[in-house]
C-alpha cells in the first residue's frame, strides 16, 4: 500500500467525509469551552505565481501553531515560493502566520508564528502518553465548504520509520495534514502526517508523536514575536 502525504500540494483539496457514527468523544471539564473545534486552525498556503493548498494546525501557545512540515513548505516542495500563509479559527477569524522553525528530528512537523503582536490562539494540551488500541480523533479541513470535519479511529501500531510514528486506522484524508490528534481525555498526542486509503484495504494514517517535535513546544525568541 502506498503511503501518501495527506495534503497534495498546489492542488484543490479532495472532499472530506465527516464521521456520523463515531463513539461519543468527551472533553475534560477543564478543557477549552466549546470543545475541540475551538483548538483547531485551518491553514491556507498560497504560492507566488499561483497555486495553493491547505491543512490544519494546533496551537503551542497564544502566538504559535504546530502543523506538518509538508503543509508549511508545500510551495517550496513544488519548486515555487510561499507568498502567504493564513491561519483561520473555527469562527472564521483569519491571521497571517509565517514559518518559524522545523522539528530538529527531521520529522514532518513545523512551527508557525503569527505576524504582529496579537495572541489569539488557544493552546492544545500535549501528551506523549499513548498506547495501542487507544481511541483517538482528529479534526481537519473539509474542502466542501472550507469548514472542519471530525474523524476518529484506533491506534494500531507504534514504531519507527526513520523517526517515531503512531499508526492509526482511520479515514483521515487531504486537509487533515498537520492537524492535532486527540485522545478521549482531550490531550493531543501528535499531528497527522501521511496515510493511505484504497477501496480494498483498511485506511491508515501515520501520526507524528510529540516526542519527535518536543523542541517546537518550547517557545524561544522569534523575530516575529514583537519584542
Amino acid at each position: 500500500m502506498m503511503i501518501k502525504r495527506l495534503v497534495p500540494a498546489i492542488v484543490l483539496l479532495t472532499a472530506l467525509v465527516s464521521c456520523s457514527n463515531c463513539a461519543p468523544w468527551q472533553r475534560r471539564a477543564d478543557a477549552v469551552p466549546g470543545g475541540a473545534f475551538n483548538q483547531v486552525y485551518r491553514v491556507f498556503v498560497e504560492c507566488v505565481g499561483g497555486g495553493s493548498g491547505g491543512g490544519a494546525a494546533a496551537a503551542v501557545d497564544e502566538r504559535h501553531l504546530i502543523t506538518a512540515r509538508h503543509v508549511a513548505e508545500m510551495c517550496e516542495q513544488n519548486g515555487q515560493t510561499t507568498w502567504k500563509i493564513t491561519a483561520k479559527s473555527s469562527d472564521g477569524d483569519a491571521y497571517e502566520v509565517v514559518l518559524d522553525k522545523h522539528a530538529k528530528s527531521g520529522a514532518d512537523a513545523s512551527r508557525l508564528v503569527i505576524v504582529g503582536t496579537e495572541e489569539p490562539f488557544l493552546a492544545a494540551q500535549w501528551t506523549d502518553n499513548v498506547s495501542v488500541d487507544e481511541y483517538v480523533c482528529s479534526i481537519g479541513l473539509d474542502s466542501n465548504d472550507m469548514g472542519l470535519a471530525k474523524e476518529c479511529g484506533i491506534v494500531s501500531e507504534i514504531g519507527w520509520r526513520g523517526t517515531k510514528y503512531i499508526k492509526v486506522t482511520a479515514h483521515w484524508v487531504p486537509g487533515f495534514s498537520g492537524g492535532s490528534v486527540w485522545d478521549e481525555n482531550g490531550n493531543s498526542i501528535g499531528i497527522v502526517s501521511q496515510g493511505a486509503w484504497t477501496a480494498d484495504r483498511p485506511w491508515l494514517v501515520l501520526v507524528v508523536p510529540i516526542s519527535e517535535f518536543r523542541d517546537l513546544l518550547v517557545v524561544e525568541y522569534s523575530p516575529d514575536m514583537g519584542f
